[in-house]
């Protein structure tokens, strides 16, 4: 019998699939988030493979408790960073998986309580949390650790860098309430001993060193005046004094050019954003002398914020400007003060001999006087004649001359009347003016006065303050 022998050759065929992988998974926090203190979320991010048998428990941690910037050595926590395991393969695992904490101890990304598929490439979103840490800008990087537990469960590659990159940003996030107004709308404003300020807050988010200079914005050295002045007022910007609450302030007066706020780069602040509260002030002395006349004066400002130079990143330039205008409104005022110790000047005729010289009252600072536009005083008696109480006899008071004392310019010498007489003519506004004056009754008067009863003759004098 012819026998035959049947080989059978099985060839085996070796296939080899291959998935790519990042070298590394990044987030790039949007400057947005950090400036608002929001949590930032970003979706699909490719993980490691994973292939799943029995029961899979997929984990991860970090080796270290914070990420580390790759130039600056800066460190951040590593809790900020939120995975969730988004799928594996095809398999969907949101509604299975969940969010953790990252750490220093493994985490469980997802724990099987059935058998979900082969496995595959996974995917991972990351809620980070951006409230609670000051950002520096700069690359930080961590090498997450991924475990997988289970029998015939594995995880290629086994570590992964996590990558967050903090952008370099200066940011105004509230500028400045425009105009900063200093009123001057009472004469006691212009005698206070500090004099005026106005505080100007505006609010920045950066995430770098920084510093804050300020100028007129246009180079300007002098306030743009609106008014009914005849001739404008040129207000110099120096006589404004600039201070703020910034680390290591500095004072200095406005200028056309760029000024430092701070003597010391400013750190990058607390939630990444800080609130500066710079405070203009014009002393007394500069008020009464250049803000003087009603009227509005306006200044535009710019504030620049900036990344010194040397501080990282170096080789960049990062800044941004807010503006505002700072604005002295002085209104019309007038003040006429008669001096409280002075409210009645009286002549004494007690002798024969006051009947044969002249009789005369000083009265220094009599009136002080104070007026925001040009002016003039008048001054009147409020009756032709004064009067001996409730009888018909009377003396004219245009026997008595008002004229200045020795050495106090600027006075008419006038002869009372009932109709309004000028005591000063038309002057440049002032505050608190001193003037120093004498009633007088020339001797060549006193024949007026020979048989009249006596008793105590009066009337009332009244001065005016008022524009010429």
């Amino acid at each position: 019998m012819l026998k035959k022998r049947l080989y059978i050759t099985l060839s085996a065929c070796l296939c080899i699939f291959s998935v790519k992988q990042s070298a590394g998974q990044t987030i790039t926090l949007p400057q947005a988030n950090i400036s608002a203190n929001s949590d930032y979320t970003v979706t699909s991010l490719i993980g490691p493979v994973i292939s799943l048998a029995v029961l899979p428990t997929f984990r991860v941690r970090s080796p270290t408790s914070n990420f580390t910037a790759d130039i600056t050595g800066e460190t951040i926590p590593v809790s900020v960073a939120r995975p969730k395991l988004r799928s594996a393969g095809a398999i969907s695992l949101l509604g299975s998986s969940s969010e953790v904490t990252l750490s220093t101890t493994n985490a469980n990304l997802y724990v099987a309580v059935a058998s979900i598929g082969a496995g595959g490439t996974t995917l991972i979103d990351y809620r980070v949390i951006t409230a609670g840490t000051v950002w520096k800008a700069g690359t930080y990087r961590s090498n997450l650790q991924y475990s997988i537990v289970g029998i015939g469960n594995s995880v290629s590659p086994p570590a992964l860098d996590l990558v967050i990159d903090v952008p370099a940003f200066i940011s105004a996030d509230v500028p400045p309430v425009s105009p900063a107004t200093i009123t001057m709308d009472a004469i006691a404003r212009f005698r206070n001993t500090n004099g005026n300020s106005v505080a100007s807050p505006f609010t920045y988010s950066t995430t770098v060193i920084n510093q804050i200079g300020l100028k007129t914005s246009t180079g300007a050295s002098a306030f743009t005046y609106s008014g009914t002045a005849a001739v404008p007022p040129v207000t110099a910007v120096n006589l404004v004094a600039v201070t703020s609450d910034v680390t290591s302030p500095t004072t200095f007066n406005l200028s056309g050019t760029d000024q430092l706020l701070n003597t010391s780069n400013l750190a990058v602040p607390a939630t990444n954003k800080n609130t500066i509260t710079p405070t203009f002030t014009i002393s007394t002395a500069n008020l009464q002398s250049a803000f003087i006349q009603a009227g509005t004066y306006t200044l535009p400002l710019t504030y620049t914020i900036s990344k010194p130079a040397a501080a990282y990143p170096t080789g960049s330039t990062i800044s941004t400007t807010t503006t505002v205008d700072l604005k002295v409104i002085t209104s019309d005022l007038a003040e006429l003060i008669v001096a409280p110790s002075q409210p009645n000047i009286t002549f004494n005729y007690t002798s024969a001999a006051s009947y044969t010289q002249s009789n005369t009252v000083a009265l220094s600072g009599h009136l002080t006087l104070s007026k925001t536009t040009p002016y003039i005083v008048t001054v009147r008696a409020n009756a032709a004649n004064l009067t001996l109480g409730a009888t018909t006899n009377q003396i004219p008071v245009n026997i008595i001359t008002i004229e200045p004392m020795a050495g106090q310019t600027g006075v008419n010498t006038i002869t009372l009347s009932n109709v309004p007489q000028t005591l000063i003519s038309a002057s440049s506004p002032v505050i608190d003016r001193q003037i120093n004056l004498q009633y007088r009754i020339p001797s060549s008067q006193n024949s007026t006065l020979v048989g009249k009863p006596s008793g105590t003759y009066e009337t009332t004098v009244t001065y005016t303050l008022v524009a010429p």
